[in-house]
């Protein structure tokens, strides 16, 4: 990296040091000598020399020329050239925080030396009329947002910033806006942290901009800094929402919104044509190696801000734009939406030009017409022909040397198959095997093509296929195989879930053989283990789909890659809640494989376990409701072992379900009540949360139509004891359920319950209750009620999925209806076992914020407020000497702190911290190796860098000669510690205490101008024999009960009041 060499730099001091001596003989700087201006010139031409690369020694040199001037007149009239402070904003973009320090300072330094008015391109100042300490005040809060932004970095100190820097940035300001983005500029670079980056661009993206000034500040900001930032994947995938099928990007739809913004923005045509320009050479520079729908969305938001434009006043996109259009045209590897949705922006963009500069605006876009290929996605033009028999299918595919099945032709080869499938029967199942086998080799060379697995299931989970297997045993073997491997796929590639769980239940509704042949069964346990969840990859398919319907409504989301996942679980699901009677043994099956792993936990179960999940429970409550009948022998075995699961689960979501299928099997075996009354009359309450959940049960029980009124009392009468209950969960949920009881009693006039008059008094108390009146978010939420609840759509969208933690829906019931319209002829199942049902009430209970809506609301919600300046040492330059304006220089006060007897390294670190920060002139410690220790620097944030640290050992005799050595260079011994005779810090200081020895001791003052500050170890304190030694012994006012301060903090706090009363 090219750097300003030690000559040029030694030249420029000896100017400098020259002006100083002349201004010290005339007694002011004189800006006309030779002397002066090229001290200047070497300056500016050392900036100038290397402008983008970091150069501090140059303005090192810069800050050191500066510091001789007393007012602006010293300096003639380089205030008043825009080069000046081109130069300055010059240096705050190069990525050296030494260098920015400098630059900091000789913005502040040259604004307060200012005493004229000032107007240049880059710098507008008013010094009369009382606007000097306006404008000086705004230019000081600049330097400490550039401070906490870009040097500091605190995130914390950064958020609380955010809300300032939007104030200081207001049309009109003080401030330049060029000196904003300059900030913004460092602020979003690459070096920068990402949750900082994250911060400032995405309240950056909200701010409402007045205009767009075409100045080579912007520029290099939006193309350098924004644009890259703006640009990255995880802002886009991190900021996907969806509600149901509708999916947005709410940084996509910002970034664009943006976008829109600086278009109209734009002043004059050839303000717009230039952030056309860079616009579109950003998306052709960063090409593939850019996040895929990052390019859309920036289009999206040029063609909105110039479609508001164009009706103003029409533009004309010349030859370079329409080049650098067809470029990104080209652009490789895009997704197939958001390439679909590039060519229609593209075309759009190109077709935005004056007809009164080009006779026919279309003859324009035909070189790019001619360029976008037809898009070999579209596949579905090539699925209409004529059927042909399997036999002509693969004489084609051998005399074409299997050319034939190459791109479109594999998926032409597919849907003939299919055809020839539904039309032909009896088809030999070697021929079959033969043209599957061949169909799949094609499939596996082509690594899997999106448009042929949409239709490849069709094919090979045909009917006809699936019952040819039960004969062929290597048919079956590669049919198990092909589904291990489509299923395999699902999870890298949602969209195949759909077309495979269709075929599936398909040749389930029109063959009776599926089940048996190709062990479904496995299927569906690994599903449920195992649920495919879509890649963010496809949600941003999603949601770009929406913008790409608008131009062309015949390519949606499904056009490109079928039905959404959803309603690939719904075909499944519908299946299993369909099974036929003789398949029932298969449904039992299933859900002994998924509940063996439920009875297998080890007590304490985890609240969340990874190979646990929601579809498991969500298929085994179908299962229990589909594969039992009524007084089945099995109900009350299956009843004993979910109850064992639901004693052991702690996660409220899964214990919803697992309450749900408890009184599913309950209902079907009446006798099963005892099992649940027999622990509720217990005093055992050890199980508080099992409890809970059997009380919801039987409460739910007694509605049932067939449940007795002895039953109802029983369980009443244990409530009452169970509403007295030490455990607090028990306590409540017996109130709770005594009331559910209490109106089932007297819906079903059951005089024995509601004649009690003690069952009537309680349920009158409880009532009057606040948490019966003002019932807690979750009980809205894990309610159930067994004559509405028992709906597919509970059970896949209901309340329960909101109790914390959340999860989303992965079907909806709309997915459901969807499945039911595409049953074809032939297909043929028994009904439901459980019903659809009404779609489920809104409950209002208040959501977890996204990242966004967090970020959002605490921008709304923050005032400006006082600016934290911590760590602003940029400062420190203005308040150093004019013989010295060394960065490196601290001031050093006359106090060491004597730590030998503290053992523990992170107590050190943070005394060293402390020391550092008051000014003390050294720290003494008993091994200076401590330095090196992990816990020591984790506390100590390199202050031991900048603070002497000597080793004396903890021996009596060597710690005497020490400290006798230091009283006899003036020093007065001061102890920290709680004695009798100690002074209390902050109050007068009594006369005639501890004044004998403590030298240097002035007035009110308690501790000694030369002072040795003695810290004793963290368990025993100071020992006698060193307090003996000490000249005065100080401790720290307390008010509170705790006995003592952690050591770090006391020499923290003495070292505050010897700075206090010192200065």
């Amino acid at each position: 990296m090219p750097q300003t060499s030690n000559n040029e730099t030694n030249d420029v001091e000896g100017l400098v040091e020259k002006l100083s001596s002349q201004a010290l003989v005339d007694g002011h700087v004189n800006s006309a000598s030779a002397t002066f201006k090229s001290a200047w010139q070497q300056i500016q031409g050392s900036v100038n020399d290397n402008p983008s690369q970091q150069n501090a020694p140059a303005f090192a040199a810069w800050v050191k020329w500066l510091h001789q001037f007393s007012n602006s007149s010293d300096a003639g009239d380089i205030f008043r050239d825009d080069k000046y402070w081109k130069l300055v904003q010059q240096g705050l973009r190069a990525n050296s925080a030494e260098q920015r320090k400098y630059c900091l300072y000789i913005l502040s330094r040259s604004l307060a030396l200012l005493d004229q008015d000032v107007n240049t391109p880059r710098m507008a100042f008013a010094a009369g009329n009382g606007q000097r300490e306006y404008f000086l005040d705004a230019y000081g809060k600049y330097c400490i947002l550039f401070q906490t932004l870009v040097l500091d970095r605190y995130i914390n100190q950064v958020e609380e910033c955010l809300p300032e820097l939007k104030e200081l940035a207001t049309p009109y300001g003080a401030v330049d806006p060029s000196w904003i983005i300059i900030l913004l500029d460092a602020a979003l670079r690459s070096g920068i942290q990402d949750s900082v980056r994250k911060a400032v661009g995405i309240n950056f993206l909200d701010w409402d901009l007045m205009t767009y000034p075409a100045t080579d500040v912007w520029s290099e900001f939006l193309v350098q800094s924004f644009l890259p930032w703006a640009c990255q994947g995880s802002l886009f995938t991190s900021s996907i929402m969806r509600n149901g099928a509708h999916v947005i990007c709410e940084h996509g739809d910002k970034l664009s919104s943006f976008i829109d913004r600086l278009v109209c923005l734009c002043e004059d045509e050839d303000a717009l044509l230039l952030l056309c320009r860079q616009i579109l050479d950003y998306i052709v520079d960063t090409g593939a190696k850019q996040f895929s729908f990052s390019g859309p969305y920036l289009l999206e938001g040029l063609l909105k801000g110039l479609g508001s434009v164009i009706d103003d006043a029409p533009i004309s996109l010349g030859p370079q734009e329409r080049e650098l259009v067809r470029k990104i045209v080209s652009i490789p590897g895009l997704p197939p939406i958001a390439r679909a949705l590039q060519e229609a922006q593209c075309l759009k963009l190109c077709a935005l030009t004056r007809t009164d500069e080009i006779k026919d605006p279309n003859s324009a876009l035909e070189p790019l017409r001619q360029d976008i290929s037809s898009d070999s996605s579209n596949f579905q033009a090539s699925l209409e022909t004529d059927v042909s028999s399997i036999h002509d299918l693969m004489e084609t595919v051998e005399a074409t040397g299997h050319r034939s099945l190459h791109g479109p032709g594999l998926v032409k080869a597919l849907k003939r198959i299919t055809k020839s499938f539904n039309v032909e029967t009896g088809l030999p199942a070697e021929t079959i095997f033969e043209a599957l086998t061949t169909i799949w080799e094609a499939i596996v060379t082509q690594d899997y093509p999106r448009p042929v697995l949409l239709v490849a299931p069709g094919a090979f989970f045909h009917p006809q296929c699936i019952s040819a297997s039960s004969d062929h045993p290597e048919l079956n073997s590669f049919l198990l195989r092909v589904l291990s491997e489509l299923q395999g796929l699902c999870n890298g590639r949602v969209y195949v879930l759909a077309s495979l769980t269709k075929a599936l239940r398909y040749s389930y509704g029109v063959s009776f053989a599926i089940l048996q042949e190709i062990q479904i069964s496995n299927f569906i346990v690994s599903f449920a283990d195992k649920p495919p969840v879509p890649k963010p990859e496809f949600f941003m398919e999603a949601a770009v789909s929406s913008i790409l319907e608008r131009d062309r409504p015949n390519h949606a989301y499904m056009y490109y890659y079928g039905h959404r996942e959803g309603v690939g679980y719904a075909n499944l699901f519908d299946m299993v809640n369909r099974l036929r009677a003789d398949d029932w043994v298969y449904g039992r099956q299933v859900l002994d494989r998924l509940l063996e792993p439920w009875e297998q936990q080890t007590l304490p179960v985890p609240m969340v376990s990874k190979w646990k999940t929601t579809p498991q429970l969500q298929l085994m409550v179908i299962l229990c409701h589909r594969c039992f009948v009524h007084r089945s022998p099995d109900v009350a075995h299956y009843f004993k072992r979910f109850l064992t699961v639901l004693s052991m689960e702690p996660l409220p979501r899964f214990r919803y379900l697992l309450e749900w299928i408890s009184l599913s099997l309950l209902e079907k075996d009446g006798i099963s009540r005892e099992e649940v009354l027999t622990p509720l009359c217990s005093p055992n309450h050890d199980n508080p949360k099992f409890m809970a959940a059997l009380l919801k049960i039987v409460v739910q029980a007694c509605i049932l139509d067939e449940c007795p009124e002895d039953f109802g009392l029983r369980i009443m009468t244990a409530m009452v004891a169970l509403c007295a209950s030490p455990k607090i969960v028990v306590r409540h949920e017996a109130q709770w359920s005594f009331l559910g009881l209490w109106d089932v009693a007297e819906r079903k006039c059951w005089q024995s319950l509601t004649g009690n008059i003690a069952f009537r008094a309680l349920n009158d108390y409880i009532r009057t209750l606040d948490r019966y009146t003002n019932p807690p978010p979750q009980r809205a939420l894990e309610k159930f009620d067994i004559r509405h609840d028992r709906t597919l759509t509970n059970l896949f969208e209901g309340h329960y999925l909101r109790i914390e933690p959340w999860e989303d829906a992965i079907v909806r019931r709309e997915d459901f209806e969807i499945v039911w319209k595409q049953e074809q002829e032939r297909f043929s199942l028994p009904g439901d076992a459980i019903p659809l049902g009404d779609p489920k009430p809104t409950v209002n209970v208040s959501s977890p914020l996204s990242t966004t809506e967090a970020e959002t609301s605490t921008e709304a919600t923050s005032t400006a407020g006082p600016l934290q300046t911590k760590s602003s040492a940029w400062q420190n330059i203005l308040n150093l000497s004019d013989t010295s304006l060394s960065t490196s220089q601290r001031v050093v006060r006359p106090i060491t702190v004597f730590a030998s007897h503290i053992a523990f390294a992170h107590n050190l670190g943070g005394i060293s911290r402390a020391a550092e920060i008051f000014g003390a002139e050294a720290l003494i410690v008993g091994k200076a190796e401590v330095v090196k220790d992990r816990a020591f620097l984790g506390v100590s944030v390199n202050s031991h860098m900048h603070l002497p640290i000597e080793e004396v050992k903890s021996d009596e005799k060597i710690v005497r000669e020490w400290l006798q050595s230091k009283r006899g260079l003036g020093y007065g011994i001061v102890g920290v510690e709680q004695t009798d005779k100690s002074i209390v810090l902050g109050r007068e200081r009594p006369s005639g205490r501890g004044d004998a020895r403590a030298n240097g001791s002035e007035g009110s003052k308690v501790l000694p101008k030369k002072c040795v500050l003695v810290l004793g170890s963290e368990k025993e304190g100071i020992p006698g024999w060193l307090l003996a030694e000490c000249d005065l012994c100080v401790e720290i006012p307390q008010v509170g009960v705790t006995r003592s301060l952690n050591v770090q903090t006391a020499a923290a706090v003495v070292l505050y009041e010897y700075g206090r009363e010192w200065g």
